[in-house]
């Protein structure tokens, strides 16, 4: 190669240089020598981190697979919110003092809201499916104990015990509202119906068999 084509080689590298960089790490400082953006690239994906005046991280973002995810932190560079997009649906999750404390998910069309409390433990939980919407409301171990759901035959109210099981039921139905009180097994052992025929009041024996009605 002349040198005559060297510089015409070198000419052309310059003018691309202006227009991009090509480089598996990029690191922005400010002028006091402190960097604020870190961007690289890897075999396991690519990512980009933003710090603070202190060098803290803020944000954190990361590419990988079929997935990508998003990091926000506070000013001691503990990360609070994520919000996450897989080939699934996308994710957000909300921290504070060190527990999750809200997320939302959207998980194959199917949308889904988790609160907790100041321990991390789940709380309420709603969800939307292609059955009916659902919330559930739970005890401080995270166990459902109350749970209303709307499905095509109408809404419905279950209380449950610390065992999982269903200690009374109210239900409106097409024919009429409904409650049902369970024993510890989960059997029906009382009943009262308002249908179009009038109120009705039942017992059931250990099995769930009617035993006796009232009118």
């Amino acid at each position: 190669m002349t040198t005559e084509e060297r510089l015409d080689h070198l000419e052309r590298e310059l003018i691309e240089l202006r227009k991009c960089v090509r480089t598996q790490q990029l690191i922005i400082e400010d002028e006091k020598g402190q960097p604020r953006a870190d961007l690289r690239t890897s075999e396991i994906g690519s990512s980009m981190d933003l710090f603070d005046e202190k060098g803290e991280r803020r944000a954190w973002l990361h590419v990988a697979g079929g997935a990508s995810w998003l990091s926000l932190s506070d000013a001691t560079g503990k990360a609070h919110a994520w919000l996450m997009v897989d080939n699934d649906g996308p994710s957000v999750a909300l921290h504070a003092k060190g527990h999750r404390r809200a997320w939302l998910n959207v998980q194959k069309d199917e949308p889904s809201l988790d609160l907790f409390d100041e321990y991390g433990q789940r709380r309420i939980m709603l969800a939307v499916s292609e059955e009916c919407p659902t919330l559930a409301l739970c005890n401080e171990t995270g166990r459902p104990c109350a749970i209303l759901d709307g499905d095509k035959d109408g809404p419905s109210l279950i209380l449950v015990d610390e065992k999982d099981k269903t200690r009374a039921a109210l239900a409106v139905m097409k024919d009429g509202p409904m409650l049902r009180l369970c024993d510890e097994q989960g059997t029906a052992r009382a009943g009262l119906d308002a249908g179009e025929d009038g109120p009705k009041l039942r017992l059931f024996n250990e099995n769930g068999k009617p035993i006796w009605q009232a009118p």
